[in-house]
């Protein structure tokens, strides 16, 4: 049958500590009949009255007794047993230590509020009025003055703006019209674009789109970039040299395109700069 492990007990603290363990229950016995604190004051006034020769008895004893404690643990730890945590309690904070505690950014705002609520206090005392939306007629102008009240300043504010005339209404200009722009004429020859790239792309999207089926354009492009950037320059070089042939096929094209363009329409070179 297994059996329980007990924590070995903790010390009372330090030589007054083990005085006052050993000779607890002489002093209960004297103590009879009074508070349990009488206990601990008696024992306190006898170890006041030790030499210090027997107080370092005392302190012999403990130290014997902190080894013996300590030995205990480590041997319950070993057997596998856990000692329990220690519990502290919490000390009781009275008015005096929480303004001790207080951070510096509290007492500030602390003293701030003070002093708003004197400010408040004294100017409805002298008949300010401390809601915004209050009426202004009744306002003692020259106590509210003396105490630089906000309310003050916006009736002055509103008596100012009664006396000025209204405001005329600005006119918004009219936006001019954006103009449209060069026109491109649809019949004029197209410009290759995106170089070897595009030659590329231009020859393998439909192998691309089917194996992209299902899934967002994107995703063509994406599987294009990638496999152009894997293949060998020599086979960029093929279609390096397409893009070279459509470029030369487009300015010839082109020179072809203003030639007609200028013989059909006299005076008509500003609108090649569109085609």
């Amino acid at each position: 049958m297994a059996t329980t492990l007990v924590a070995p007990k903790k010390l009372p603290g330090g030589a007054f500590g083990r005085f006052l363990e050993e000779n607890r229950h002489e002093l209960i016995e004297e103590c009879k009949g009074k508070p349990i604190t009488a206990t601990s004051k008696l024992a306190k006034q006898r170890w006041d009255a030790l030499s210090d020769k027997d107080k370092a008895r005392w302190e012999t004893k403990y130290q014997t007794a902190k080894k013996k404690y300590e030995a205990d643990v480590v041997e319950f730890q070993a057997r596998g047993g856990e000692m329990p945590p220690i519990k502290r309690k919490k000390a009781k904070c009275d008015a005096d230590q929480f303004e001790l505690r207080l951070t510096k950014i509290h007492r500030f705002w602390l003293e701030e509020f003070k002093a708003v609520k004197e400010q408040v206090a004294s100017g409805v005392a002298v008949g300010c009025k401390t809601k915004r939306k209050s009426s202004e007629k009744d306002l003692d102008i020259a106590a509210c003055e003396a105490k630089g009240s906000r309310l003050l300043a916006r009736k002055r504010k509103k008596d100012a703006k009664e006396g000025q005339k209204p405001r005329r209404p600005k006119t918004q200009k009219a936006k001019a019209p954006k103009s449209p722009g060069k026109v491109k004429n649809p019949a004029a020859p197209k410009k290759p674009v995106g170089g070897a790239y595009q030659c590329y792309m231009a020859e393998n999207r439909q192998k691309f789109a089917e194996q992209c089926k299902g899934q967002p354009s994107s995703a063509i492009t994406k599987l294009g970039a990638d496999s152009w950037a894997k293949i060998s320059a020599k086979e960029k070089k093929r279609f390096e040299e397409a893009y070279e042939v459509k470029k030369t096929e487009y300015e010839t094209a082109k020179k072809a395109y203003e030639a007609k363009i200028t013989a059909e329409v006299p005076g008509a070179d500003a609108a090649l700069a569109g085609a």
